[in-house]
């Protein structure tokens, strides 16, 4: 008899997490939110990619930055920097 997983897969994962966050604040600012998570998000990976095949640099933190996009405008985005 085969055992029933208790794990989500990633998209289940992903809607929960979405439902979470809709349930707590207004939709403009849960979408914000999302948007602003997934960019930093997004930008970790990229740096982390790109230090994989650059021995000389390093990533050298993080600093806040204001993005304007369709959402309206996105406070404290952090930003991910590479020291050469």
């Amino acid at each position: 008899m085969a055992r029933k997983s208790n794990h989500l897969t990633k998209q289940e994962a992903l809607e929960v997490l979405i439902d979470d966050i809709l349930s707590d604040i207004d939709t403009t600012s849960a979408l914000q939110q999302i948007f602003q998570t997934l960019l930093e998000h997004l930008m970790k990976k990229e740096r982390e990619l790109h230090l994989e095949n650059d021995e000389e640099n390093k990533a050298n933190g993080y600093y806040p930055r204001s993005l304007a996009c369709m959402l309206g405008n996105l406070k404290n985005c952090s930003t991910t920097l590479i020291k050469p």
